[in-house]
């Protein structure tokens, strides 16, 4: 029943991405964008925003945030779907951010959670790196039931 409940999950989430996308073409291009959906992003300085309203939750709900660096090719663009890469980048860093405040809560002091970015002409990658606990197991990584909230 979890293995028809993982494919269930996974064909909904994808099918969902696919009419979102056309959803915010078609908005983009009848708003007069002439590139629709996919844009030229500069990757630090839409993570910077993210940063900012990650830590700015974390500050609400810890009372403390980590400090978040980026490093790397910092001039780094790339054309990507903005939306996609918020949801993508803004997960990863709430988990960071939720295991460092966990790892490092009774001294309200933690090293910095690094986000490297790395691209060449094809591809960009960014690696966000924490100091702290680990949340998952490589078994739970892709499942979309997991969750690492405590019960």
């Amino acid at each position: 029943m979890l293995i028809f409940g993982i494919r269930f999950m996974n064909s909904f989430l994808r099918r969902r991405i696919g009419i979102r996308l056309l959803l915010h073409h078609h908005q983009r291009v009848l708003n007069g964008h002439q590139t629709g959906a996919i844009e030229n992003l500069n990757v630090q300085a839409q993570l910077s925003d993210y940063i900012q309203s990650v830590r700015a939750a974390a500050e609400r709900q810890y009372k403390w945030a980590p400090r978040i660096v980026i490093d790397g090719h910092k001039d780094a663009t790339f054309p990507f779907v903005e939306p996609h890469l918020k949801y993508i980048a803004t997960e990863l860093l709430k988990n960071a951010v939720r295991a460092t405040v966990r790892q490092h809560d009774q001294s309200h002091s933690a090293p910095p959670i690094r986000v490297t970015l790395c691209k060449n002409r094809t591809e960009l990658l960014f690696r966000v790196s924490d100091q702290g606990m680990q949340l998952i197991t490589a078994a739970t990584l892709w499942i979309v039931a997991h969750c690492t909230l405590d019960p």
